[in-house]
């Protein structure tokens, strides 16, 4: 603190302060936001694309020419033979 007081140097050291205090609450700040929105951006691509499955599987098997029955789409493969 004396360099500080003596070189007349207190408001430049509290400006560069704050300014390393501004930038770690925003990286802070980004990292919460990230870490909050991956729960939720997991849980509608995962439903997305169990949704695209069933459609897809839905139009194979209820096709004109399907060559899919359903209780093979459903998994149960070794019990619709």
């Amino acid at each position: 603190m004396r360099v500080v007081k003596a070189f007349n140097a207190r408001n430049f050291v509290i400006k560069k302060i704050e300014d390393e205090s501004a930038y770690y609450r925003k990286v802070n700040k980004s990292l919460s936001y990230k870490n909050e929105l991956a729960s939720p951006v997991s849980e509608i691509l995962g439903v997305l694309i169990i949704a695209g499955i069933i459609f897809f599987g839905g139009n194979l098997v209820l096709g004109k020419n399907s060559s899919l029955d359903p209780a093979a789409f459903l998994g149960f493969w070794p019990y619709s033979r």
